[in-house]
């Protein structure tokens, strides 16, 4: 009965975890959340080097003072930025912006700035140590997900052989 009771646990976690990740994905390809590594100091606090943050698309119209956000840096359309802005104001096109580090100690250089477009980005949950994972999954990710399905289907497997040994 024992065993019986751990399969049912197990099995469950399992897909608990199948479903959630499923959630997850869905969320990301529909395009309203998206997971980004903080890979500097500038939001200290609050942010912090080795993190992810998870951000929400929102209406331009929603953002706000004290509101942290996503962007590609004005002067440099590479880099992506995630700062808070300090003053807003709505303007035809979009909303004007002016951005800050929270441990930098004056305003952005590229401030005040357009944000163009029905949409921004907008930060909801900051989650530290995870960020750097993130990156190389990014990069080994096809490498990892065929090691992680190999190392499952041998895990099955022997599960398999030890409950119905042959004699």
């Amino acid at each position: 009965m024992r065993k019986r009771w751990i399969g049912w646990v197990e099995n469950g976690l399992i897909a608990v975890l199948g479903i959630a990740l499923a959630g997850a994905a869905i969320a990301v390809l529909s395009g309203n959340w998206q997971v980004q590594p903080v890979l500097s100091g500038s939001m200290r606090p609050a942010m912090q080097p080795g993190g992810v943050i998870i951000i929400q698309r929102v209406p331009v119209s929603q953002l706000a003072v004290g509101d942290i956000v996503v962007f590609h840096q004005p002067d440099n359309d590479a880099n992506v930025v995630a700062h808070r802005i300090i003053s807003a104001r709505p303007v035809a096109g979009g909303m004007q912006v002016s951005t800050k580090g929270d441990a930098n100690s004056v305003p952005d250089s590229w401030n005040p700035f357009l944000v163009r477009g029905p949409n921004a980005y907008k930060a909801r949950v900051a989650l530290p140590l995870i960020g750097f994972l993130a990156v190389d999954i990014r990069r080994y990710g096809p490498a990892l997900l065929l090691f992680g399905a190999g190392v499952f289907l041998l895990y099955q497997m022997f599960k398999r052989l030890r409950s119905n040994p042959t004699s």
